[in-house]
């Protein structure tokens, strides 16, 4: 899987290769980056650049180089082991230290290969439900630290204003739409809400729309275009 969705320089390819998952793949790969980790062997099997084994952004990420040049970088972690452990040159352990990253401090065995671990997991072990636990988590986490404001200004007078929107659970799915009209002072005129049965969120929204210009000028009289 690896070899067909990569290039030889290890990065993901960027044209279009006709294969049913591998938009989730990607998808996937880039959610679960930050919780995937390596214990560092003989650095064989681990990308110097491109895998998060100092830290959990991979080493590429820190620095501004056109992508043409990437496919260059191919030094795998080994070039930097020796075997008594680390084998880092000056001007690279100098580099890892500006990003605050102590490479000699780093843990690794020569004799034995690198093995990839799942870090949420108190021995590393991967799972589908793990994976599932930890990003639904981490979701309900950012959502709940998020708070939007959001407000709009008061009209001119003999004016009013159309607020609507349309959902649907699922999409398609059982749909609905709502909308309220208020007046130049903020007042509220009127309002509705009703199910429309299976649609698709798209639609959902633009029947919101059509219904409540129809219904501004059916019964409200007068509309704010």
């Amino acid at each position: 899987m690896q070899e067909k969705f990569t290039n030889k320089a290890g990065d993901f390819i960027r044209y279009h290769k006709k294969f049913t998952i591998w938009p989730g793949i990607k998808l996937a790969t880039s959610i679960n980056q930050p919780y995937m980790g390596w214990l560092v062997g003989n650095g064989a099997n681990i990308n110097f650049w491109r895998d998060t084994w100092p830290t959990e952004i991979p080493l590429r990420e820190y620095i501004e180089t056109p992508q043409s040049l990437w496919k260059r970088y191919i030094a795998r972690l080994s070039a930097f082991i020796n075997s008594d452990g680390w084998d880092i040159p000056t001007d690279i352990r100098t580099f890892l230290l500006a990003l605050g990253i102590n490479g000699m401090a780093i843990p690794c065995n020569p004799q034995e290969a690198d093995k990839r671990i799942w870090k949420p997991d108190s021995y590393g072990k991967f799972t589908v439900r793990n994976a599932y636990e930890t990003i639904r988590k981490k979701e309900n986490t950012t959502r709940s630290a998020v708070v939007q404001n959001s407000f709009w200004e008061l009209l001119m007078p003999n004016e009013a204003k159309l607020c609507c929107d349309g959902s649907s659970i699922g999409n398609p799915g059982t749909a609905g739409i709502g909308v309220v009209f208020r007046d130049s002072k903020g007042a509220v005129l009127g309002a509705l809400s009703k199910a429309i049965g299976i649609s698709t969120s798209f639609l959902a929204k633009i029947l919101a729309i059509l219904t409540g210009i129809q219904k501004a000028v059916e019964e409200v009289g007068i509309i704010y275009g």
